[in-house]
Parts: C-alpha cells; sequence; structure tokens
C-alpha cells in the first residue's frame, strides 16, 4: 500500500494562490508553494511539471470560480442579468487584486474552465442578441469590464468625479450597444439599472 500524500492538489494551487495574492505572480517559487503546504519542491513535481503548469491550474481554479459568480446573476431577465454579471465581474476582480492578471495570462486554445466561465455570459447573450452576434457581443463587452477593472486596479482614475458612475455608466453604454447592434442610434432603450 502506497503512504499516504501529504498535500493534495487542491492544497498546492490553493497555497499558490495565496502567495501571489500577497507578493503577486512573479514573487511565485515551487520552494515557497512547496514550504506552504510541508513538503519538499520535488515532490510538487509530482503533480505538478513546472512553475507554468501550476500557475495554469490557478488560473483554472480562478475561471472555475468566476464561472460560479457569473452563473448566480442569470435569475434576472436576459438584460438586467447582463448588467449583473458585469458588475459580478467587477467585484470579483476587485477581491482578487493581484490575482487578476491570471484570467487572462494564457494564450491559444481556451481551457475547458475557459468556456465554463463565458458559459453563463454566452447564454444571456444568445438570448438577447442571437448567436451569431453573441461573440462580438461578449467581446465587446469583456473589453470594456477587462479595461475599466484594470484601470481601477492600477489606480488610474485620477481625475475627479465618481469611479462607481463611470462604471455604471460604461456598463449601461456598452450594454445598450451590443444588445441594439453597435452603435445604432435607433436601438430601443435598455433599462440595465441596478435592481
Amino acid at each position: 500500500m502506497a503512504p499516504p500524500a501529504k498535500t493534495s492538489r487542491a492544497e498546492i494551487v490553493a497555497a499558490a494562490r495565496a502567495i501571489i495574492a500577497e507578493r503577486g505572480v512573479a514573487a511565485l517559487s515551487l520552494q515557497q508553494v512547496a514550504a506552504a503546504v510541508g513538503v519538499q519542491a520535488p515532490s510538487l513535481y509530482k503533480r505538478f511539471d513546472d512553475r507554468a503548469a501550476l500557475l495554469a491550474a490557478v488560473h483554472d481554479a480562478l475561471l472555475e470560480e468566476l464561472a460560479g459568480v457569473l452563473a448566480a446573476q442569470t435569475l434576472a431577465r436576459p438584460a438586467q442579468a447582463l448588467a449583473a454579471m458585469g458588475r459580478a465581474y467587477r467585484a470579483f476582480a476587485h477581491r482578487l487584486d493581484r490575482l487578476y492578471p491570471l484570467l487572462f495570462a494564457s494564450g491559444g486554445t481556451p481551457s475547458p474552465a475557459a468556456l465554463a466561465a463565458l458559459a453563463p455570459l454566452m447564454t444571456t447573450l444568445d438570448t438577447l442578441v442571437g448567436r451569431a452576434h453573441s461573440l462580438p457581443a461578449a467581446r465587446t463587452l469583456t473589453a470594456f469590464l477587462h479595461g475599466f477593472v484594470t484601470m481601477e486596479l492600477n489606480a488610474s482614475f485620477q481625475m475627479a468625479g465618481s469611479v462607481e458612475d463611470a462604471f455604471d455608466f460604461g456598463l449601461t453604454a456598452v450594454i445598450r450597444g451590443v444588445i441594439g447592434g453597435g452603435a445604432d442610434a435607433d436601438a430601443p432603450a435598455v433599462d440595465v439599472a441596478r435592481e
């Protein structure tokens, strides 16, 4: 019978996540993670090929969490659900802080976790704009959210005025734009006010 494992994959990922949250991605090393979970660094290679594989696991864990956050917003009518998803995404990003850049760190083909995270958004957009337009709409909304949140997390909004109001204004404008098919001035007004 094999001896019991001293740590689990989930514990290793949680330790890596905690290190990144405290010190940033650049500070992450397998040695620090091993020390945090009480094993020698070489034993981590039983579960992860290298640091990049561990970062990919943290990335996927964050996306799985985001999927749950977004799915919880789908109970409202579609336009309101979309606004609620935008606000929930922003709150999620603020909770992540230093972990947030990992959401956009992978390239290439989306992982199953990335597709699962997108599913609530895509389903809502399919209802609102049709399947043929849901991907461009998702890209537009994601670009706004990511840009706004990145600027907030980097303390880039230095001018006077309410950042909350700016976020609500931008979110409403983007949602109205994607629902109305873009920059169509005759697009119907959509109520995306906070519930």
